[in-house]
């Protein structure tokens, strides 16, 4: 019997112990993993405690989530919603060091602002010390239109550090905030169409129990004010998209276009009308290297400065329906020479063209035996297709250009790539010479990134090749080190040396689908398809090439349509 009682006993303590969890009653946090803990006691003016009081932690420069849309509009995710003790005490605990504001709010009418900053070293306890409610204010003001008297859609007002959102009367453009505690405020101000670009205004002041009129704040018009049409494209970085941790900066990300996604009938007939900007309205360079109406097909290029990791909120704005509006595709503003872009190669120009630079530097490639049959469709739109035993692109003059990287430098190789056969000989992909840097085929049925040592022949690293599939194959030197990506995946850091006595020779233009040797009595040409070659001279970001083959093979894992 004795028994039963101590385990009838423990139980009940189990089930107190989850209730209190449960409830989220302030006053019960203890330091986790050595981290901050926030403390703080509230009462009334005459000395009572402010019992159950709502309490809210928030980052400093905290906005709520948009409660009219379902769609995220936090910059940062909310700490702690917690109710205060019978003491008027509350108690938050397991805090990053970082500037935080604590609204402790009655509920009826009174509230409090609390600041407190949490170090880098985060441990011990932060005690904000007692402090008294007092009655809230009143924040209102007036919205207006750059362009009309009346807002022509919705816009909506956050309160930085609070949470608080409130909807514009579009007929009147006024709004109202009734329960703010005193202090100072930076307001947002924005809309989800696209007339309107996102506005900040700073240094609002409430004071307890008082109306404060902020005035009328203009919105300034985007851009895209007369564009019809526009659709949101979010950025999918999660193990359920691309699946890439880090940041990546300055990356042109890859947007096809299909029937299935764009109704090409609303658009101009060559896409002259296509525009892209980020949530504030802020324009974004992009690139069309195909647009094909009467197939429904076309393939974009825009660049963001930031792809960030582990995110699935992260969006940005595709604009078109405008029969005015001049064609705006910029190649050299996308692959950004100052972004490490040296040349890139998209390969989709028809017949016996020259194989377009996109970046500014021009390096042009002039073909050789490239017919009309050569150019075929490719990994990312049209390709060209070799031969193996002729055809082929030089990018004339750049021997002695950005090109010409060298010995122990720093630069990156890289294309999509489809051979059609293993045939035990050599294959040329891209290269400067025969006696400076490749990428290849090797007949070993393995590709290869390797650079040539002056008198002591190639570092060559290499990774096993498959046939009749794409495959998206990059080649980096940093210094005395060497990498080869293949999908995105360092399959190898190490390499061989393949001795050899000859001089290194930087005399050689820079070729797609050959090499040259001195000699060329043994050129190297390549069978099969390329696509998609760049070539860079910055080390790549961690997550780099594994962000391009996610979002350029088939099946896009990085962008959405919403």
């Amino acid at each position: 019997m004795k028994t039963r009682i101590t385990i009838l006993w423990i139980i009940l303590i189990c089930l107190m112990i989850c209730m209190r969890c449960s409830l989220k009653i302030a006053g019960s946090g203890t330091a986790s993993g050595g981290e901050a803990i926030i403390t703080g006691t509230v009462v009334y003016k005459d000395g009572s405690a402010v019992n159950r009081a709502h309490v809210y932690v928030r980052p400093f420069d905290y906005y709520t989530d948009n409660h009219y849309k379902n769609i995220s509009e936090s910059i940062n995710i909310r700490i702690a919603d917690l109710l205060t003790d019978q003491s008027g005490s509350f108690s938050v605990d397991s805090l990053d060091s970082g500037k935080y504001i604590v609204e402790v709010n009655d509920g009826v009418s009174q509230g409090i602002l609390l600041f407190y900053t949490i170090p880098t070293v985060k441990t011990g306890t932060g005690d904000i010390q007692k402090d008294t409610l007092q009655p809230l204010g009143t924040m209102s003001g007036t919205i207006a239109s750059g362009n009309s008297e009346t807002l022509s859609d919705d816009v909506y007002i956050q309160i930085r550090g609070l949470e608080r959102i409130t909807k514009v009367d579009r007929s009147t453009g006024s709004f109202t905030f009734t329960d703010i505690p005193k202090g100072t405020f930076s307001l947002r101000i924005f809309s989800f169409v696209d007339l309107y670009k996102t506005d900040s205004v700073t240094t609002i002041s409430v004071n307890p129990a008082e109306q404060t009129y902020i005035g009328t704040v203009v919105l300034e018009s985007t851009p895209y004010s007369k564009w019809q049409y526009s659709k949101s494209l979010y950025c999918n970085t999660t193990p359920s998209g691309a699946d890439v941790s880090s940041n990546v900066y300055d990356f042109p990300i890859l947007i096809r276009l299909t029937e299935r996604n764009f109704n090409f009938s609303q658009a101009n007939s060559n896409g002259s009308d296509i525009r892209f900007s980020k949530i504030n309205g802020t324009t974004l360079p992009y690139e069309i290297e195909r647009w094909d109406a009467a197939n429904k097909q076309a393939e974009i290029w825009v660049k963001l400065d930031t792809v960030y990791g582990n995110s699935n909120i992260q969006y940005f704005r595709m604009f078109w329906g405008n029969v005015n509006a001049i064609n705006a595709s910029n190649s050299s503003a996308v692959f950004d020479t100052i972004a490490g872009f040296q040349g890139v190669w998209h390969l989709g120009e028809p017949g016996a063209t020259a194989a377009i630079d996109a970046t500014a530097n021009g390096y042009h490639g002039t073909p050789y035996n490239i017919s009309s049959s050569s150019t075929v469709a490719g990994k990312i739109g049209l390709c060209k297709k070799f031969s193996g035993d002729s055809s082929f692109f030089s990018m004339n003059g750049t021997a002695n250009s950005k090109l010409n990287f060298q010995k122990d430098g720093i630069y990156s190789i890289s294309a999509w790539v489809y051979t059609d056969t293993f045939d035990l000989k050599k294959h040329s992909i891209v290269s400067k010479g025969d006696n400076q840097y490749s990428l290849g085929l090797m007949d070993s049925n393995e590709w290869e990134f390797s650079e040539y040592k002056n008198l002591s022949g190639w570092e060559a690293t290499r990774s096993k090749a498959e046939i009749k599939t794409w495959t998206h194959v990059a080649g980096v030197r940093i210094g005395t080190k060497q990498y080869l990506y293949i999908n995105g995946i360092c399959t190898n850091s190490s390499f061989e040396i393949y001795p050899d006595t000859d001089l290194r020779n930087t005399g050689f233009d820079v070729m797609i689908g050959r090499t040259k040797s001195p000699t060329d009595k043994y050129p190297l040409f390549f069978k099969g398809s390329i696509d998609e070659v760049r070539i860079t001279n910055k080390t790549p970001q961690q997550d780099w090439f594994k962000l391009c083959y996610m979002n350029q093979k088939e099946e896009d894992g990085l962008v959405i349509f919403k």
